[in-house]
């Protein structure tokens, strides 16, 4: 069942994605959600992380890191 534009949340998979890819977009909610100030981010959509010496990795949607971690 597909939704109005106007009715999704940031639950929704398709708006999540589509608003936290934009970098300004994500360094706002993140500020929100975290209650402080975050001066920039670095996003990339669908990131892998591989964890594991036995090819086990993680893949998040969206990967955020400031700018202490983006390098």
């Amino acid at each position: 069942m597909s939704k109005k534009f106007q009715d999704l949340d940031l639950k929704h998979v398709f708006l999540f994605a589509a608003a936290l890819e934009d970098k300004e977009t994500c360094r706002m909610i993140l500020e929100v959600l975290l209650d402080m100030p975050i001066p920039e981010v670095t996003v990339r959509a669908e990131h892998s992380i591989l964890f594991a010496s036995d090819f086990r990795s993680i893949r998040l949607d969206i990967y955020a890191s400031d700018e202490m971690q983006a390098a």
